[in-house]
């Protein structure tokens, strides 16, 4: 991530739970479901009736029957939570079952994945098995603990795509308009929790940051009849890791473009080495904020001409080549960021993205329309010496905004932070220093600067004038507002 991000209480709790419920229901059809179904099957055949020659009330005795057997397995399944370990669905059990049992959606792949007959018959404990493997790698995602992160699914076994349906369904319901019932949840503060109460806890815990943390390039969400609408990306995806497809430190708001350029691509694949990476050599959301790109590297910054493409027998160039990202003096986990930037690049494609032709012209652009606009509010003089010494102190105080007051809140804030500092130092040292390339800014380069630097004085009437026709535009439209001030001011 380019900016750091916390995951909020709320979020941790309510979806630790739900994972609660994911494992355990995993471990029932694993290891009695099928038991159960068995029981209500014999018992089904001892009660059954002796005549059904009318064929609507054989249709209804079906529909009937199969009322029954999901009462008959909810129930069981109620009785399986109650006798779990350490009661840890004390009070809920039978909340949880009636969740469960009462969607097809629910039920059915949780029954399929009981059902499955693709199990090795010399190990008859192989779901359970795989359940205490999915088990671990939840705990290990959730306390930070360094194991390997091994693929446990793989596709076209049945009852592990049927496991995979029930996890990844989870995640389904969270995305929909309908919340999780609140009696689903742990706690005397428990209440229904859904999408937008996921989003809005993050919203108020990431106050400040409107530009996508992994890009720094766009906003991430927008609101739309009290809707927060934006990409919720899984850090690692679903396809590969159902078992973290509700996991609080997987699911991340992000822009549309990152999330579909991240894909299915898998942060633990080391395609250079041909291994798993650990758990500590990939970079976590939220867990990793110290290691935050934005506070921990800087990035390299190359000024040359480059040719980028050829349009029509022309062709264009870009005067910005963006480089790797590199470790600041002051970060103690240096050696760490090769591995963690590695990974941002292979999922991302950063830093590498920054350097096509459309997305460093608007870097450059919008970096472009802040120094006029700083310089157009400095005072110069027509010297070049003074006026370079304006420049670079006024340029400075930009570089300290774009920094210090910009970053999280503006598009290209990152980029531009360091585009500026590498302009700065090569061509507007500080005062008493040299440019390491000995390069001063040309002749039509010092006249553009000191028309910016002029401008402030030569047009402010001008500036004056459009401002105040501006604002008779909307003159009156603001309804109450002297009122509204009248009572600001008796308070």
């Amino acid at each position: 991530m380019i900016h750091a991000i916390e995951l909020p209480t709320i979020t941790l709790k309510r979806l630790n739970d739900l994972l609660d419920i994911q494992i355990a229901l995993l471990y029932y059809a694993a290891s009695e479901l099928l038991i159960h179904q068995d029981e209500y099957d014999l018992y089904l055949q001892e009660k059954a009736r002796v005549y059904r020659t009318d064929k609507v009330r054989e249709n209804v005795e079906k529909s009937h029957q199969e009322d029954l057997r999901r009462i008959f397995l909810q129930t069981k399944c109620q009785q399986y939570l109650e006798a779990y370990p350490q009661q840890l669905f004390r009070g809920r059990e039978a909340e949880i079952a009636d969740w469960i049992w009462s969607a097809k959606t629910r039920r059915g792949p949780l029954q399929m994945f009981a059902m499955a007959g693709q199990v090795d018959k010399h190990k008859p404990h192989i779901k359970i098995e795989w359940c205490d493997q999915l088990q671990k790698q939840m705990k290990a995602f959730m306390l930070g603990t360094d194991i390997v992160m091994n693929r446990l699914y793989q596709k076209g076994i049945e009852w592990q795509d049927a496991g995979a349906t029930f996890l990844i369904q989870f995640y389904k319901d969270l995305r929909s308009d309908t919340k999780f019932r609140r009696g689903l949840f742990s706690g005397p503060d428990a209440t229904a929790f859904g999408r937008q109460d996921f989003l809005d806890a993050f919203l108020e815990q990431n106050r400040g940051l409107y530009i996508c943390a992994v890009c720094d390039g766009s906003g991430y969400y927008t609101v739309s009849r009290q809707k927060i609408h934006t990409e919720i990306e899984h850090y690692l995806p679903k396809s590969i890791y159902p078992h973290l497809a509700i996991h609080p430190f997987n699911l991340v708001p992000i822009c549309g473009q990152c999330n579909s350029i991240h894909g299915d691509k898998d942060p633990f694949e080391d395609k250079e080495y041909g291994n798993r990476r650990r758990l500590s050599e990939v970079f976590l959301p939220y867990r990793s904020n110290s290691k935050a790109i934005r506070s921990a590297a800087y990035l390299e910054i190359e000024l040359e001409k480059v040719p980028v493409r050829k349009i029509e027998g022309k062709i264009e160039f870009a005067y910005v080549k963006i480089g790797h990202f590199k470790p600041r003096p002051d970060n103690e986990d240096a050696t760490d960021m090769h591995k963690l930037t590695t990974v941002l690049h292979d999922m991302y494609d950063i830093p590498g993205r920054w350097n096509e032709y459309e997305w460093t012209n608007k870097v450059g652009e919008t970096l472009f329309r802040r120094v006029r606009q700083y310089l157009r509010d400095a005072e110069g003089t027509i010297q070049n010496v003074e006026m370079l010494t304006t420049i670079t102190e006024t340029l400075d105080q930009l570089l300290y905004n774009l920094y210090d007051e910009d970053i999280g809140k503006d598009p290209f804030a990152y980029v531009m932070t360091w585009l500026l500092a590498a302009i700065l130092n090569e061509y507007f040292p500080s005062v008493g220093e040299q440019s390491k390339s000995n390069r001063v800014p040309d002749q039509a380069l010092l006249d553009e600067l000191e028309t910016w630097l002029r401008y402030n004085r030569g047009t402010k009437k001008e500036r004056s004038e459009r401002a105040q026709k501006l604002k008779s535009f909307v003159k009156g439209t603001v309804s109450n507002s002297s009122s509204m001030r009248d009572e600001v001011d008796e308070a």
